[in-house]
Order: C-alpha cells, then sequence, then structure tokens
C-alpha cells in the first residue's frame, strides 16, 4: 500500500511538471505568436520633390548640357551656387539638398530673413490632408536635388533619394510602425520619382545575379550599370563617396501616390510609370496651360516632351488628370488676348496667369505680390496643396483619364470632376470657401513682394559671374 501512495506520488508530481513547464514553456510561445499578428501602428511618409532649378542657364554651356556631359562646367557650378543660396526658397517648398524633415507651421520664424515658405506651404496640405480624414499619423519631408538638366544626374538624385527613404522606413519600422510613402513632385522633380522603379528593376536583377535581358530598355540598362559600379554601404563611406551613394541592398521600395504636377513626360522614365509594383497608384496632373512642360528637348532624346502617358496597356493605377479653373469666368477680352506670346512670357517671366489655366508655376509655386491685379480665388495658393483632395474624389472613379474643373461656388470652391473631353459631372467635391480663406491669410504673410524678380535677376547675375571666376 506504501508503494502503491509512493507511485501516485510520482505520477501526481510529474502531472504537476508539465502543467508548471507548460505554463513557462508554451505560454510565450502563444502570446508571441499573438503578437505576430497585431496590427502594426501606420505612419505616412509624404516627400515633397521640386522641379529643374536654373534650367534655362544651360545656355551657359549649351554643346556640354546637350551631350548629358558637364562636370565642372559654367552651368554647374553657376547652378550649385544658386542651389545654395536660401533666397531662393522664398516661394516653393524647397530647401537643402537630401531628404529633410519637416515641421509644417504657418508660424514666421523670428531671425529668418529669407522667409523660407516650405514649412507653411507643407502646412496648408497638411490642412488638408487632415480635413480629407487622412488620420493616420503622418511626417513631411522635402527632398533638395541637384535641378540640372539630365538624365544621368536625375539617375543619381534617384538613388539617393531611394535609400533616404529606406533608411527612414527601417528607423520607423524599429519604431513598430508600418510606413506608406507619398510623393508630390513638380516638373522633373517627378523624374526623379519615376526613376526609382528603375532602381528596383535593376536591383532585382543585381541581387539575383542575373544579366539584363536584351530588349530591356536602353534607360534601364543605364541604370543596371549604374548600380553595379556602386559599393555596398559598409564600404562606401570609407571610400570617400557621398553619403547615400550606395547600392541598395536591404528593400524593394513602394510608392503608395505618386502625384506628378506639370512632369515633362519623356520616353526615358515614362516606361517605370507601368511598374506597379513600385507605384501603387500615379495621379498626373496637367493643364493646356503650360508650355513649359513641353518645351524640353534638352535632356532627352525627343524634340520635345509630352503631358500624357501613352501607355498601350493602359494600366489602372496611372490617372491622367487634366486641371482648369472655370472657364465661363474669362472674358472675351481675355480670349482675344491669348496669343501663343501672352500665354509662353507670363509663365516664364511674369509668373502665373490666374485668368487661365493652372500654369506651370501654379502647380508649386507661391504667387508673388506683384501679381495681385490678376488674381483667382486660389490666389497665392499653389495647386499641389490641393493632391490629398483630389486624391479623395478620384479615387473611387473607375475611369483612368479625367478632369477636374476647379470653380468658386457661392461660399465654396467647386472641384467637378468629369471623363476627359466629356461634360458630364461624375462627382462633385465642395470645399468651404472659409477653409480657403483661412490657409489664403496664414500664407499671405510668407508671400514674396513685389521686389522679388528684380532681387532674382541681380542674384542670378551675380552667381554667374563669380562662377566664372571658380576654378574646376
Amino acid at each position: 500500500m506504501q508503494i502503491l501512495n509512493q507511485s501516485w506520488k510520482v505520477i501526481l508530481g510529474g502531472i504537476g511538471a508539465l502543467i508548471i513547464a507548460q505554463f513557462f514553456f508554451l505560454s510565450p510561445f502563444f502570446l508571441l505568436k499573438k503578437q505576430k499578428y497585431k496590427p502594426k501602428k501606420q505612419i505616412t511618409l509624404h516627400v515633397f520633390i521640386h522641379g529643374t532649378f536654373g534650367s534655362s542657364l544651360g545656355l551657359l554651356s549649351f554643346f556640354p548640357v546637350i551631350n548629358d556631359d558637364f562636370k565642372g562646367s559654367h552651368y554647374v557650378k553657376t547652378t550649385r551656387l544658386m542651389r545654395k543660396d536660401p533666397f531662393f526658397y522664398k516661394d516653393q517648398p524647397m530647401l537643402n539638398r537630401g531628404l529633410f524633415h519637416i515641421n509644417p507651421d504657418y508660424t514666421m520664424p523670428i531671425n529668418d530673413p529669407f522667409k523660407k515658405i516650405a514649412p507653411a506651404l507643407i502646412k496648408a496640405y497638411a490642412d488638408i490632408n487632415s480635413l480629407m480624414k487622412q488620420n493616420n499619423v503622418s511626417q513631411f519631408y522635402t527632398f533638395g536635388w541637384s535641378g540640372l538638366l539630365s538624365r544621368q544626374r536625375r539617375r543619381q538624385e534617384a538613388l539617393r533619394l531611394y535609400n533616404a527613404l529606406s533608411e527612414e522606413i527601417t528607423k520607423y519600422e524599429n519604431q513598430g510602425f508600418k510606413t506608406k510613402i507619398i510623393i508630390a513632385a513638380h516638373s522633373h522633380g517627378g523624374n526623379v520619382a519615376l526613376n526609382l522603379a528603375g532602381i528596383n528593376q535593376a536591383r532585382s536583377l543585381l541581387v539575383a545575379k542575373q544579366k539584363p535581358a536584351a530588349e530591356l530598355h536602353e534607360e534601364a540598362l543605364k541604370m543596371y550599370h549604374f548600380l553595379e559600379e556602386c559599393n555596398p554601404k559598409k564600404i562606401h563611406r570609407a571610400q570617400g563617396e557621398k553619403k547615400f551613394n550606395y547600392f541598395p541592398e536591404g528593400r524593394i521600395l513602394s510608392i503608395d501616390r505618386l502625384y506628378l504636377l506639370g512632369t515633362p513626360i519623356q520616353p526615358e522614365t515614362d516606361h517605370y510609370a507601368t511598374d506597379a509594383k513600385t507605384f501603387k497608384r500615379i495621379y498626373n496632373f496637367y493643364s493646356d496651360n503650360d508650355p513649359i512642360q513641353k518645351m524640353d528637348w534638352v535632356s532627352t532624346s525627343r524634340y520635345y516632351s509630352d503631358q500624357r502617358f501613352k501607355c498601350s496597356e493602359k494600366p489602372t493605377h496611372i490617372i491622367q488628370i487634366k486641371l482648369s479653373y472655370d472657364l465661363t469666368k474669362k472674358t472675351t477680352e481675355d480670349k482675344a488676348n491669348q496669343t501663343w506670346v501672352s500665354k509662353i512670357i507670363p509663365s516664364l517671366i511674369a509668373g502665373p496667369s490666374h485668368t487661365l489655366d493652372p500654369s506651370h508655376r501654379d502647380f508649386w509655386f507661391i504667387a508673388h505680390q506683384q501679381e495681385q491685379s490678376n488674381q483667382s480665388f486660389l490666389y497665392p495658393l499653389p495647386l499641389f496643396i490641393f493632391c490629398p483632395l483630389m486624391h479623395t474624389i478620384i479615387k473611387k472613379q473607375t475611369l483612368n483619364d479625367l478632369d477636374i474643373n476647379i470653380s468658386p461656388m457661392h461660399n465654396h470652391v467647386r472641384f467637378v470632376v468629369s471623363p476627359h473631353q466629356d461634360e458630364k459631372q461624375l462627382t462633385t467635391e465642395l470645399l468651404p470657401l472659409s477653409f480657403i480663406k483661412n490657409i489664403q491669410n496664414n500664407i499671405l504673410p510668407w508671400q514674396p513682394d513685389h521686389t522679388c524678380k528684380k532681387q532674382e535677376f541681380d542674384i542670378i547675375a551675380n552667381h554667374v559671374k563669380r562662377a566664372a571666376s571658380l576654378k574646376e
């Protein structure tokens, strides 16, 4: 009997030990398993990329610029000096080169005589983003690049953008965030962004140690050879290379939304837009009153640039939108004066012409005080700040070729979406005029005064003169 009791004690003790083992060893497993499926916090990175900077200065080194080989040229030295001058940060969301974090704010810095407007314009964008109930945690950045009129330089700058964004994503992932990227890009800043797809494609081939296919696009092949020469991150700084000029080993970059604003559509990068793995959605905004968008024949193999993608397969992730202001507000005199000269000169010299549809500057730049005699209902706001609203009203549409007409209506600003070249209204969004007025009142103190154009001419002339005296 005593032996039997001892046997029961052993059995009960063994069961107890198993229960304890299960508690200490299996419970963490189930906890970890449960945590694995816990949804991560969402954070959205909004990135703003400016366009070509001082493109007309390419005439200083015309033939080197045409050949895309102008290292050390007068053009490069002048542009480099101008690019560092904070005077040129007064009327667009542009700051220093590289990925630069922004705290959106309308408040004018007390000790900053240059009135760098990026935080205020991005605050306007953020306000509209919040109004559209895009309430994910958001961080805002400018990406500054050389702005040189060059396909080769845009490839290089795209690599720096790619690696800088990858490092930011890693930083937030380590804090438990799931990231999403939205890019708003003006003019050739859009072609910098489109090159991200070329990096993804070339990187995948090189990581897999595959040779490029014979039918690979010529520009994609150049990207492949460019990345092939890049050093890994671990050794590139030791060899004195710039911070983000390393081979992108870590991840495939995915862009949730790419807003193209007056981007010259060129054969060197238009094929990248069809890459739905890189770009989940592309909005291509353009205007009939933007001749500058089509003028670049220098940094492309073709004698002009396009406003629209010509995608034979019509991918559904590319949405093309022509923007216009309310045409019924134009007078007969306005229409009579719309010669080819009056369309080009205001865009090149005097800035936006608000009695017409949006100009190249209207997409991105704040209007100067000298333009007060020719105001629109959005004056002096640039159109890029309305991208979150336009995304909201477009995303439910099944068509990918649309027009948006923007007009005042009683106490609202009205955004009407129609099929391209069709008067049928698909949907309408009304934005309270009081909301717009509040943004306008916050932005007006930042507005460059009427003397800025004269100052700009003098400053450029000084930089041109100074660059001529610099050594190679």
